[in-house]
């Protein structure tokens, strides 16, 4: 185990034959995933913050020591920058759950490949708070420890409400 931008080492022999790579090609300790990808975004230092949505959805952001949430909200992790951590949120299932209310709330736009961006033209027409409502997207467990606490659950539905409301 080392520094987060040490080198530990070189490919062997037989890794540099499988993968096709030069035996001399570099291996650091933690020179991948979220602490790569955040980097490569710009949030290097303190201060600096990323967000990004896919299948889920992640907010980090870096800090010059180790913070641990005592809550378990969110993770500490070293950063691929020497001497920083970062601290980063996660939602497994932000893209998925609007993939999920695409298709079973607003079937008809389906075929329409404008579909995501009518969506949240509709939703940007409802005031910031949307009115009351809140939808928990644990379509699927955040961690182990949650996965029989939490399931979707969308709460002060009523009536009049319409789809851009919910």
């Amino acid at each position: 185990m080392g520094g987060s931008a040490e080198v530990l080492g070189k490919l062997s022999a037989a890794a540099a034959k499988a993968t096709g790579l030069r035996r001399a090609a570099p291996r650091g300790g933690r020179w991948r995933g979220q602490r790569v990808r955040r980097g490569g975004r710009g949030a290097r230092l303190p201060g600096e913050a990323v967000a990004s949505w896919g299948t889920s959805g992640t907010v980090l952001t870096p800090t010059a020591t180790p913070l641990v949430d005592p809550g378990m909200r969110a993770h500490t992790f070293c950063h691929a920058v020497p001497n920083t951590w970062y601290l980063m949120g996660v939602m497994l299932s932000a893209g998925g759950a609007f993939a999920w209310y695409q298709r079973e709330v607003a079937r008809e736009l389906a075929k329409n490949k404008n579909a995501s961006l009518r969506l949240n033209e509709e939703a940007a027409a409802i005031a910031p708070g949307a009115e009351g409502l809140t939808f928990l997207p644990y379509l699927q467990a955040s961690a182990p420890r949650t996965a029989m606490l939490r399931r979707a659950a969308p709460f002060a539905v009523s009536a009049w409400r319409t789809r851009a409301r919910t």
